[in-house]
């Protein structure tokens, strides 16, 4: 017996399109063709396709789990690994990202993962407007590494790297450091940028602390 046409259904499918055909595929007149329905009988549902998006984005989000194995672990460790587990996660789902950056999310899933990143941010000491602060800039940060990601995906093979030298010829800096730039967006980069952010704001608590 088929699922009866509502939420749950519509968000599988529009799961199942993206996971097939990509982000740009998704619309309601696609879902609703998939369905075999008409795209009114979806607005019943789903009032518009930022909501749909949203669900999405929400449906994507439940999968995400921090280690729970980290107990001996330093906080600032466990926000080093947070990070980084989201960042896999947008890496794995690629929706994910293009939604977040698109518009705000509004779910339990969406308020589960920001809860506990800011979260355990607040257990190495930040006030709670801090942490909230320090959340932003790590997940803007995540965020535009992802996206640079999948920007590049179609030029980090040999054939473009050559391509994008013979365009550098008149720019020498460039060039030179062509082969170099082409691994910046690799998972070492991140991680060192994402560690030099939390050291950063480690020494500026720690400096709070000292003249609090």
């Amino acid at each position: 017996m088929s699922m009866a046409l509502g939420k749950e259904k519509i968000v599988a499918c529009a799961t199942e399109i993206c996971e097939q055909s990509g982000f740009e595929a998704i619309s309601m007149r696609s879902i609703a063709k998939t369905l075999g329905v008409t795209p009114m009988a979806l607005y019943k549902h789903v009032k518009t396709k930022d909501e749909l998006l949203n669900l999405v984005a929400c449906e994507y989000l439940g999968l995400y789990r921090r280690k729970r194995n980290n107990h001996k672990k330093n906080p600032q460790q466990k926000v080093f690994e947070a990070f980084c587990e989201f960042k896999n996660l947008m890496l794995e789902k690629p929706i994910l990202a293009h939604i977040i950056v698109r518009q705000p999310l509004d779910g339990e899933a969406a308020y589960r993962v920001g809860g506990e990143l800011i979260g355990v941010l607040h257990e190495c000491g930040f006030s709670e407007q801090k942490s909230a602060e320090v959340f932003v800039s790590l997940t803007s940060y995540t965020l535009g590494f992802v996206s640079v990601v999948f920007s590049r995906a179609d030029t980090t093979n040999p054939a473009s790297l050559e391509s994008r030298k013979r365009q550098l010829k008149e720019h020498p800096y460039l060039l030179s450091l062509a082969d170099f730039l082409s691994r910046l967006h690799s998972d070492h980069y991140f991680e060192t940028g994402l560690k030099n952010m939390i050291a950063s704001y480690e020494k500026e608590l720690s400096a709070e602390v000292r003249n609090s």
